[in-house]
């Protein structure tokens, strides 16, 4: 099957444990680079799993039968966190296995870049790391409350740096993502740029920081989407939240890839 220049990744939803009881990650052991580090919530993503794999499955048939790459991890956050810098991510142990399976990871994430760019043209590439939030709602910069469904990152606009220098109000546009989900009326955050700068929950974390456009590929847009748990963990819901995804990230790439 021909495979899109898109590739969703999933760092958080994984069951699988490790064999080694001291390789469970201790969330007060932090290395002085984290200590300002959100403390570890292995139950905030649950289900992302499966609605990474739903979202490929539905993009590969709008596209018309062409699949999606996936990234998705397999080991349980309480033993490794794969969206987190390696000191912070792992418990210091002489057993290596929760490192290595870190560090395959990040590499398959590399390998599937690697395997676009050399099929890319003149197109651009997409990552969506699909993660889960337990808030509902977020305070903006005046200090009102808004319900969301969904907060998109892009630290800061760095891992969308391609996009924008395609076209620098693309993203914001009516054809941008942002847009699009509101048009399914589903509720965003940050719903515009100025929010954006203003207000920067849950603006990326290392996975997009670490391959977004400033950092890695240049043709590489690295967008973070963090979906609320009753999108998540109710299956009927799921999919239907799925559907709006899959519809809404195809609209968004299809033109530019």
């Amino acid at each position: 099957m021909v495979k899109l220049n898109l590739v969703l990744t999933c760092p958080h939803s994984g069951r699988d444990v490790l064999s080694n009881p001291a390789l469970l990650r201790n969330s007060d052991n932090y290395p002085p680079s984290c200590k300002n580090c959100e403390k570890f919530e292995n139950d905030s993503d649950l289900r992302t799993m499966e609605l990474s794999k739903s979202i490929a499955d539905k993009i590969a048939i709008l596209s018309g039968g062409r699949e999606v790459h996936t990234q998705i991890a397999l080991i349980n956050r309480d033993y490794v966190d794969f969206n987190r810098q390696i000191e912070c991510a792992v418990e210091p142990s002489l057993d290596k296995t929760a490192e290595i399976k870190y560090h395959e990871y990040h590499k398959g994430i590399f390998r599937i870049i690697k395997e676009m760019d050399s099929e890319i043209g003149n197109g651009l590439q997409f990552l969506f790391d699909i993660h889960g939030t337990g808030r509902t709602q977020v305070e903006d910069s005046n200090g009102q409350v808004h319900p969301i469904d969904i907060i998109i990152g892009t630290d800061q606009g760095r891992s969308i740096h391609a996009l924008s220098e395609l076209d620098s109000g693309i993203f914001w546009g009516t054809k941008g993502l942002i847009s699009l989900l509101k048009s399914k009326n589903k509720k965003v955050w940050p719903p515009n740029a100025d929010e954006e700068v203003e207000s920067r929950i849950l603006d990326g974390g290392y996975t997009i920081k670490t391959f977004g456009s400033t950092q890695f590929y240049e043709k590489l847009v690295a967008i973070q989407c963090e979906i609320i748990p009753e999108h998540r963990l109710d299956p009927q819901k799921r999919e239907q939240f799925a559907g709006v995804m899959a519809e809404c990230i195809w609209n968004f790439v299809e033109p530019l890839i």
